[in-house]
């Protein structure tokens, strides 16, 4: 019988103060701009509302991610993402 891998969905909320998103195994990680302060992703600007994906879907990202935000607004992220509770080889 084949295994069915297992695993749990997350997600992180990061303000303005935090700028380094330390991913540990996250599957097709997501940021959502929640605030009204575009967000700039090692450079990549976000505006507020809109969404971001690391890597190909299907990739394990294991880095961290440096973030900024605008001068002005609200600065709030969401990073939503899957971890897998064992490989699934």
């Amino acid at each position: 019988m084949k295994k069915v891998p297992t695993g749990q969905h997350g997600i992180q909320t990061y303000r303005d103060g935090h700028t380094d998103i330390s991913m540990d195994q996250w599957m097709m990680p997501t940021l959502h701009n929640l605030g009204s302060a575009t967000v700039y992703i090692q450079g990549i600007p976000i505006e507020p509302g809109y969404t971001y994906q690391f890597g190909p879907e299907g990739a394990t990202c294991t880095q961290t991610i440096h973030i900024s935000y605008g001068a002005t607004g609200t600065k709030k992220v969401a990073v939503a993402y899957f971890k897998l509770n064992a490989n699934c080889n």
